[in-house]
């Protein structure tokens, strides 16, 4: 079995608990010529609460926007979280 198709269960890594961002809609339209987009709704007070929650030292706030394994009731497709990576020093140029 491929390792890249093992579960983090199985391969015995702890996922971590997101953070899920809310104030923000998004739904991917995609067209017939297999272009895509996504409509982003944002409840401006409610998402900059949240972004300034997980701003860093640095002043940037890190979220992830992943794809939903099913459209849910209302048609959203994809989810936003605060990422938690963590770059090592030799990975930055």
């Amino acid at each position: 079995m491929l390792a890249h198709s093992l579960s983090p269960i199985k391969m015995g890594v702890k996922m971590q608990e997101k953070n899920y961002i809310n104030g923000i809609t998004l739904k991917e339209v995609v067209f017939d010529d297999g272009g895509s987009l996504i409509n982003a709704g944002i409840k401006v007070s409610e998402f900059m609460e949240q972004l300034k929650e997980i701003e860093n030292q640095n002043g940037w706030a890190n979220i992830v926007i992943a794809k939903n394994k099913e459209k849910t009731d209302k048609g959203m497709t994809h989810h936003v979280y605060q990422s938690t990576f963590k770059p090592k020093k030799d990975d930055f140029f």
